[in-house]
């Protein structure tokens, strides 16, 4: 027993290690004056109400694309819009839903967060010269960092759009996006001191999850449907 609590010590200090490792990479790695403009506004993409909003604004351009609004008034033809694409609306709103109420429960063990953090430990007389790169005008939180529902909400919708979207022109495009935005704003986390590396794939964990129910979901809905 106790070679195995040591095993298990020894991994948790390798994790944590990495943990402080590539946060740094990241957050002062890549710090530039023209990240420090764009990041806040690719982390802005993962919040909720900017999402369901992506969502429909999506859904009424490929409706305007396609003649959808020809005809109607710019209200019908929105709501024409939305319905004709129900298919990966609907389940993409309620795997970010059912995500974005999941991950609350683990962020009530308050983990620090990395500027926090390092607060604390110069407080404590411990890493006295690492500092913690910040966005000015955009103030890190200090805890309940586990897990980012940015990363979890965005990798809960790309997943219900990469199996509910249309096999039509342009699919493999709009998954690709919706993937390359899920680790952006994972990065973006990061880089402004919000959260640690862990954080974020714990988040992707937790969209998974999210984005698995939410199909599930669907497709039983659908079979009762047609039933």
């Amino acid at each position: 027993m106790t070679v195995v609590l040591g095993l298990l010590a020894g991994l948790r200090q390798s994790i944590t290690a990495w943990d402080r490792s590539a946060f740094h990479a990241v957050n002062e790695g890549l710090g530039c004056p023209v990240l420090d403009v764009i990041m806040p506004l690719i982390t802005d993409l993962g919040l909720g109400h900017v999402q369901v909003g992506g969502l429909l604004l999506a859904a009424c351009l490929i409706g305007a694309l396609r003649g959808e609004f020809r005809g109607r008034t710019l209200l019908k033809g929105v709501v024409e819009a939305i319905v004709n694409r129900r298919r990966w609306i609907v389940p993409a709103i309620v795997a970010l839903t059912l995500t974005g109420m999941a991950v609350q429960i683990p962020k009530r063990m308050h983990r620090q967060r990395p500027s926090w953090y390092y607060v604390n430990q110069r407080r404590s007389g411990r890493d006295p010269h690492v500092e913690v790169r910040t966005i000015s005008g955009r103030r890190p939180l200090r805890v309940n960092g586990f897990p980012s529902g940015h990363t979890a909400t965005s990798t809960a919708i790309a997943l219900v759009l990469t199996v509910r979207l249309p096999r039509r022109r342009g699919y493999g495009a709009a998954v690709a996006a919706s993937w390359l935005l899920v680790a952006a704003i994972g990065v973006s986390r990061v880089y402004m001191a919000d959260h640690w590396p862990l954080d974020v794939i714990g988040g992707a964990a937790f969209g998974s999850v999210g984005g698995v129910v939410a199909l599930v979901a669907a497709k039983w809905r659908g079979r009762k449907a047609e039933a």
